[in-house]
């Protein structure tokens, strides 16, 4: 979701040394030349220049305060950031302003002040502070901040998620980077502790890359990243936001531009999760405002459903944007309605690795692992999921479903599954199986379990994407069975794909009974029999299954 960096200021050189004065600007180098190469740049990004800094910290939060509540005029001060996820709280209130003429929450009893504040760190402040009652955020990104928060006695609550990143975040590549896996050893631009930073960290881990086999290149902002990607081509991958990852890959803005899409979150589409808090001390002795603002936000899901255009016209006053702009950006957040809410805080995170402990716990590790979080926050101390629980009990806004998807069948000949530039991730799973036997047998292999919940959880995580699963076998015999004759050979490799396509069948019938609501046209199963060896020494090694996550467009 867009925003900016959770960073302080000052930056280094892109190539990693001090530069005196703090932050270098980038862009075209002067006579039109480019790094790289000297070929023309990228067109058509939201900023034409960036500003490269380096590796920092969370901006640190240097203000602490009691918030200010006048009973004779209550007014919630609700930061927001230039997002579209934020189109519901925007609708119920009928604008920005306190106290708009068609604002639902004069019926709870208050007015809501939406406070624009785009920087993090700055909303972080203002929360601290005691100027704003709420804090803005996504998940990843409030886990981020929560061990600060919580130094100061300020560990946030959070209600309520307002939506999933599902279009507006993403990852452009140049041409000849087919997947994650082959971001290993490249140079990849983006606005660290960010969403950005979070996402990209994300897919090398469920790939399991090290971020250690990667360079980053940080910018101060998200677009930053994008215009740091158009103007050098020694960098080879940028994680930033619409308009400009569509703009970057458009082959009609960029003729021969040579980029595209690896990733977006509308595959990757619960990873990105938008929520917000309140102060503790608000939200004990205010507990009917929270409550009033939870169901004030489900009731601005329902107009911005019903009429979108209003709602996109309120955006461009408060965010100083053309309406037509506005309008774009609805397609980039999902708005989740108490349905979604529900999954998000009330299932057992052991049947739900996206809800709202297994997002949190995913952010801390993943930031845990890059060294950005030492002592966290654990999920417990921040999720109140009292609201929810309360509107679920009694039967409010039941038509709000949670979000069900559909898959067509896949109509493709399996040549072009293999071939395909849609893949996200390739991730190979061992399964042990018994020889010549197809199925799965815990007994035989203790970790197939954990090796299907593994699986599952990439299921989960990339809810918008096509799930392929590939069989595979054991290659030890086959020069020993060549050497019997062609007929033979012709009869053993029939034999060997037929077992490998069921082993992939079996693994993709427990997936659909581990996930019943899941479609089943998003899985889709074929053998490999012999042709697709990962170990020509070790071919036990091969007795495995391998798990493609593949964009749909």
């Amino acid at each position: 979701m867009p925003g900016g960096a959770a960073t302080p200021g000052g930056g280094v050189a892109s190539g990693g040394g001090a530069v005196p004065g703090g932050a270098v600007p980038g862009g075209a180098t002067p006579g039109g030349a480019t790094p790289g190469g000297g070929e023309a740049p990228l067109a058509g990004t939201t900023e034409s220049k960036y500003t490269e800094v380096g590796r920092q910290g969370v901006a640190q939060v240097t203000a602490k305060g009691s918030y200010r509540w006048n009973a004779s005029d209550p007014t919630v001060v609700f930061p927001i950031n230039i997002w579209a996820g934020w189109g519901p709280i925007i609708a119920a209130n009928d604008g920005f302003a306190a106290g708009s003429p068609g604002s639902v929450f004069k019926k709870y009893g208050f007015k809501v002040e939406l406070k624009l504040i785009d920087d993090p760190s700055a909303a972080a402040n203002a929360y601290a502070s005691g100027e704003a009652h709420t804090l803005w955020g996504t998940l990843d990104m409030i886990a981020l901040f929560a061990p600060q928060l919580k130094k100061v006695g300020l560990t946030p609550k959070v209600f309520q998620q307002i939506d999933w990143s599902q279009g507006g975040d993403g990852v452009v590549v140049r041409r000849g980077i087919r997947n994650v896996k082959d971001l290993a050893g490249k140079t990849i631009a983006l606005c660290q502790n960010s969403p950005s930073h979070y996402y990209i960290l994300r897919l090398l881990a469920d790939q399991g890359i090290s971020d250690k086999s990667v360079r980053f290149r940080f910018t101060q902002t998200a677009f930053g990243a994008s215009a740091l990607f158009a103007q050098d081509r020694t960098v080879h991958a940028c994680v930033s936001w619409a308009p400009d990852i569509y703009t970057l890959t458009d082959p009609e803005k960029n003729p021969g531009g040579g980029a595209r899409l690896l990733s977006t979150t509308a595959d990757a589409a619960n990873v990105i999760a938008d929520v917000w808090a309140a102060r503790p001390d608000f939200a004990r002795d205010h507990p009917e405002v929270i409550e009033g603002l939870v169901r004030g936000i489900f009731e601005g899901v329902d107009i911005l459903a019903k009429n979108p255009d209003k709602v996109a016209a309120l955006m461009a006053q408060g965010y100083g944007f053309p309406v037509e702009e506005c309008k774009g950006m609805l397609g980039d957040a999902y708005p989740t309605g108490l349905g979604d809410n529900v999954r998000f805080f009330l299932t057992d995170v052991e049947q739900n690795k996206v809800n709202f402990v297994g997002t949190w716990n995913s952010a801390v590790e993943v930031y845990r692992r890059y060294g950005a979080i030492s002592q966290a926050v654990p999920a417990g101390e921040v999720l109140d999921s009292s609201v929810i629980a309360k509107l679920q009990k009694e039967g409010a806004f039941k038509h709000q479903k949670a979000q069900a998807r559909e898959f067509q069948p896949l109509a493709v000949d399996l040549s072009s599954v293999e071939a395909g530039e849609d893949d996200v991730l390739r991730v190979p799973k061992r399964i042990r199986f018994k020889p010549n036997k197809w199925d799965l047998d815990p007994k035989y292999d203790e970790k197939i379990p954990q090796v299907l919940a593994e699986i599952k959880e990439l299921c989960q995580r990339y809810s918008g994407a096509r799930i392929i699963i590939e069989g595979n076998v054991d290659t030890s015999r086959k020069n020993e069975i060549r050497r019997l004759g062609q007929r033979q050979f012709a009869i053993m490799s029939q034999a060997v794909q037929e077992l490998s396509e069921k082993r992939a069948q079996a693994v993709r019938k427990a997936l659909l009974k581990a996930m019943p609501k899941e479609d089943p046209n998003r899985f889709y199963a074929f053998g490999n029999g012999w042709d697709n060896p990962i170990d020509l020494l070790d071919h036990s090694k091969n007795r495995r299954v391998d798990v493609r996550v593949i964009r749909v467009e």
